[in-house]
């Protein structure tokens, strides 16, 4: 007998199946089974990965779904198995998913009898479970609609029909079998044994159990939780699916078991790798993507002037674009990049290596002339590569929405993502369905080492974690079942895939919040290896920090600017970038030291720095002391591409020129035999090559090897640097410097809008507030008619966000807009609608500043608001609120407790601390601030010890303080509101307590 598995849930029935594709199959094929059908719920997301799985261990996989369908007789989903017998029915199975998400979605992806009646062909029908039509007929004694509705099936499918009997244990099943068995007898339909698998081993129906609990976020000990009726959905042996239909004939049993041979000999097809391009979507009529392509090239040729030997590099990269049937691709690339500049949004220059193609620079996808950096369009792309460019814009959903109605609705889709359960996830979800306490959940998962990639190896890393272990048993058998099953998904970042009909070709699913944008169902990775083209539209922070700025600086000043055309070695801006002034400078904001080592003079010491304080890239303090004037020579035929970094080498192209160089060989051959080579350090024969080659070219033995040590330093050092890449990067840095150096209060109060109101967003913003200030760039309070959720730059200084202060929600600010504009506060009284602006929004509003138009004494303007609160008894009594003391301090107090930051002084500015970060890494530093927060809790040996932070003139700081220091005395000493100096080791952007004092107390 053949028996095999045909209803089947694999992880990807996200938190309900818990079968990792690989242990199930494996088991599949342990268990001399040759086939298994992948039918996960309303989803095909894991038969590629199950497909490509099955031919590398010889199991072959039958492609299927178990749909989610229309009740017929109420509201609800039902469930059908649904198995492909060819390729027709592949692409009537993933565009019945596609409908089912984008237009008949209730409750769930479903599809309806309709639907499937235009999608039938090449499909095999199963019944399903008891959720299934015929389940709840069955089970309801309703026999007229069961053979009704099975009439209708066999007449939809004929012989690829089949009724499903299961072997479980719920209570309805049995009679359902039966029932079942007697349908086929009497409409002459064959009957398929089947087992709704949802985990592999018996053992797992535990685990299984406690995942259950997680979806529906339960606690285990919760007796209305939802679980499964019976604990037998494991992959069974023949013997077992024989023995556990209990009451059956044994004829009939092993006749629906054989019936699975028969299915799956009639279910022959793959999903297919190819060679997924899509076209442009405007060829012209008589013109091929390639003669389009160089049209553009020419095109950008005459507005960009380059010389002949660039125009020579130009046709050789059309040649390998066309050779290679890219044309199109960069055709795409360079047409929604250009659609985003021309509509004004901001596009970086790309990450990765794109940068090293003169075609990218000459059709506008990229702004860099290689030739002025040399960077390497071989880096890029050579024959037998994909082209990849990675593109950031400062507005992402003008991009896929400008996509969606050049190529339709149909035709472009976003990517998925899968979120696996780490141990670390894995373990505080399991601990905290256990119902353990949280600070318990906090210790355990700290023994399990960050991006530790199993609990297994988790042990070896960690002693504690083997007694902890020990001491929950139950909890870690459970992990370790869990760690890796998919928790949940999401969408890549940028990642955008166009071609024709998608939804016939690949699994489509789409977002509760928007059913008209599509997202496939296969990630980046199964993608890739199937051979589609994604296309990455990536978002930066910095791009529409960028964009506010401009924006604001053509509003206000009238001055548009071209960041493009400016001076990129404009020594002014060096000059501020060498005395550490780097804060919002894109990639170099905390690399203060380092920026001031270096002293950077112009843009090729930026793109320098980029790389290097990358880790491991480069010799940072050889590097430095050359600056400094420590002697050093090299090859005089190297000093175009290694004296930039004082002839060390650090990029990936520094390497591929020494091969063109010395050896002659051309880039594309040294790309792929040095840079791609794992083992470079034991190529001898290639080692031979390059000195024999280098010889035979006339350079000294000496010379040679010296270079070649120097090339397998770079490339198996560990992390040597693409420098398209970096460039790319360091015109970010130079445009956001460029800003900061001439237009401050636009950069900040753009910098400032950007960040968030959480404890991190508002250090930053209280960095900030100190810098402006020392540039003489004034911050306002926000003001009631003119603040909103920007900070906004006016010619008297930059004004607070309205939308920060503490109590000031949506409903207020729509209570605002209403009245506005507001001509004092008592108009403000007597016009606010009172449900929206209520008296604890009038309070922070007031202490925040927001009548300082009207009256800057805000004690007077809080007495005010009470006067206006009497009752008519008060009124009569003549009672008046006290009024309340006000001082500067206090101001500044009132600030902090409804905006988060201290805005018109701070209390430390008369004490001159330096910033943590200009004290090296575990050296001891000195720092002052107000304590803000104390965070006490246990450590591994159940003493307190606690996480105190800092309000400082540069931010926050978060004060380590262990538990041997967590005594009476500091305790009194670091009370909230204190004033306090702290001395100990920097770590990070913490300090390890050693010694504190008060300066001054609440």
């Amino acid at each position: 007998m053949k028996f095999s598995h045909l209803h089947v849930h694999t992880t990807y029935s996200i938190l309900d199946g818990m079968a990792k594709v690989e242990e199930l199959i494996d088991q599949a094929k342990a268990l001399g089974q040759e086939a298994i059908a992948i039918t996960d719920h309303g989803s095909t997301s894991a038969l590629f990965h199950a497909q490509e799985y099955g031919k590398s261990v010889g199991v072959k996989v039958i492609l299927g779904s178990e749909f989610y369908i229309e009740r017929e007789y109420d509201e609800g989903n039902g469930h059908i198995i649904l198995l492909a017998k060819n390729q027709e029915g592949l692409a009537n199975l993933f565009k019945m998913q596609e409908i089912s998400y984008v237009k008949n979605f209730y409750k769930k992806p479903r599809i309806n009898y309709n639907i499937l009646s235009h999608h039938k062909e090449g499909l095999i029908c199963l019944t399903a479970c008891l959720a299934s039509d015929w389940g709840q007929y069955i089970i309801n004694y309703d026999e007229r609609s069961a053979i009704k509705l099975t009439k209708k099936y066999k007449e939809l499918f004929k012989e690829d029909f089949y009724l499903e009997i299961q072997p479980n244990q719920i209570p309805e099943q049995h009679m359902y079998n039966k029932s079942i068995i007697k349908l086929g007898d009497q409409l002459s339909i064959p009957v398929v044994a089947t087992n709704d698998v949802h985990y592999v081993y018996e053992s797992d129906h535990y685990p299984h159990e406690v995942l259950l609990a997680m979806q529906v976020k339960k606690k285990i000990d919760d007796e209305k939780r939802f679980r499964f009726d019976v604990d037998d959905f494991w992959l069974k042996s023949t013997d077992e699916m024989k023995s556990t239909f209990n009451g059956l004939n044994e004829k009939d049993v092993l006749n629906a078991m054989n019936t699975t041979e028969r299915i799956v000999e009639g279910c022959n097809t793959e999903i297919k790798k190819d060679k997924y391009l899509p076209r442009f979507y405007n060829i012209p009529e008589g013109m091929t993507e390639r003669k389009l392509l160089a049209k553009e090239v020419t095109k950008g040729a005459k507005e960009k002037r380059p010389s002949k030997e660039f125009m020579k590099d130009v046709q050789y990269e059309l040649d390998v674009i066309d050779r290679n049937g890219y044309s199109g691709y960069f055709l795409i690339v360079a047409d929604y990049v250009n659609s985003a500049r021309q509509k004004g949004i901001l596009v970086g220059d790309g990450r990765g290596s794109g940068a090293g193609s003169k075609i990218a620079y000459l059709t506008g996808i990229t702004k860099i002339n290689p030739d002025n950096y040399n960077l390497l369009f071989e880096r890029f792309l050579s024959d037998g590569r994909s082209p990849d460019f990675d593109v950031d814009f400062s507005d992402q959903e003008f991009v896929f929405n400008d996509l969606t109605k050049k190529y339709g609705e149909e035709n472009v889709a976003r990517v998925i993502a899968f979120g696996t359960m780490t141990p670390k996830a894995v373990c505080r979800k399991v601990f905290s369905t256990f119902n353990h306490p949280i600070t318990e959940i906090n210790y355990v998962s700290k023994q399990i080492p960050d991006l530790c990639p199993s609990i297994k190896e988790a042990y070896d890393l960690s002693p504690q974690l083997i007694k902890l272990k020990e001491k929950y048993k139950k909890e870690f058998q459970i992990i370790e079942r869990l760690e890796g099953t998919i928790s949940h998904e999401s969408q890549h970042a940028g990642g955008v895939i166009i071609y024709p009909d998608i939804g016939s070709n690949l699994p489509i699913k789409t977002k509760a919040e928007d059913r008209d944008k599509r997202i496939v169902g296969f990630d980046k990775y199964m993608l890739e290896d199937l051979g589609f083209y994604k296309f990455d539209i990536l978002g930066l922070t910095t791009l529409p920090v960028l964009k506010n700025t401009l924006d604001s600086i053509q509003l206000i000043e009238g001055v548009t600017i071209d960041l493009y055309e400016t001076n990129y070695d404009d020594p002014k801006v060096y000059d501020m970038l060498s005395k550490g002034d780097v804060s919002g400078v894109f990639q170099l904001a905390n690399q203060a030291g380092k920026v001031m080592e270096q002293k950077p003079k112009n843009f090729n010491d930026l793109i320098a720095i980029n790389a290097l304080i990358r880790p491991g890239v480069g010799d940072w303090n050889e590097y430095i002391a050359r600056r400094k004037g420590k002697e050093w020579n090299i090859h005089p035929h190297r000093e175009k591409y290694m004296n930039e970094t004082e002839g060390l080498m650090c990029y990936q192209e520094q390497f591929l020129l020494d091969a063109k160089t010395f050896a002659g060989w051309d880039i594309a051959y040294a790309d792929k035999n040095i840079r791609k080579n794992k083992d470079i350090r034991n190529d001898l024969h290639l080692q031979e090559l390059f000195i024999t080659n280098s010889i035979d070219r006339g350079y000294a033995l000496e010379d040679v090897e010296q270079v070649w040590h120097e090339i397998v330093e770079c490339s198996a050092g560990g992390y040597n640097f693409n420098k398209s890449h970096a460039a790319s990067y360091a015109m970010l840095s130079f445009q956001t410097a460029y800003l900061k150096c001439y237009y401050p209060i636009h950069f900040y109060s753009s910098l400032m809008t950007s960040e968030k109101t959480d404890t991190d967003g508002q250090g930053m913003i209280e960095q900030y507030i100190f810098e402006a200030k020392e540039k003489e760039i004034k911050i306002l309070p926000p003001d009631i008619n003119l603040s909103s959720d920007d900070f906004i730059p006016t010619k008297d200084g930059i004004l607070y966000r309205i939308t920060a202060i503490k109590d000031v929600g949506d409903s207020a600010i729509k209570g605002i807009e209403h009245i506005r504009p507001i001509q004092s506060f008592q108009d403000m009284l007597e016009r606010r609608q009172t449900n929206k602006i209520k008296k604890n929004v009038i309070t922070s509003l007031i202490k925040a500043g927001c009548f300082d138009f009207d009256n800057p004494d805000r004690s007077h303007l809080l007495w005010e608001l009470e006067m206006s609160l009497r009752k008519p008894k008060q009124i009569k009594d003549g009672y008046e609120p006290e009024k309340l003391e006000y001082n500067d301090r206090i101001k500044a107090k009132w600030e902090r407790e409804v905006l988060g930051v201290y805005l018109s002084s701070h209390p430390m500015e008369k004490y001159g601390f330096k910033p943590l970060d200009s004290f090296n890494d575990n050296d001891t530093a000195l720092q002052g601030g107000e304590v803000y927060d104390l965070r006490v809790f246990k450590d591994k040996n159940k003493n307190e010890m606690c996480f105190a932070f800092l309000s400082t003139l540069y931010g926050n700081v978060k004060v380590v303080i262990f538990s041997n220091s967590w005594n009476e005395e500091i305790k009194e000493m670091m009370r909230i509101g204190n004033i306090v100096l702290v001395k100990g080791r920097r770590s990070g952007s913490d300090i390890l307590l050693d010694k504190m004092e008060v300066l001054e107390e609440e």
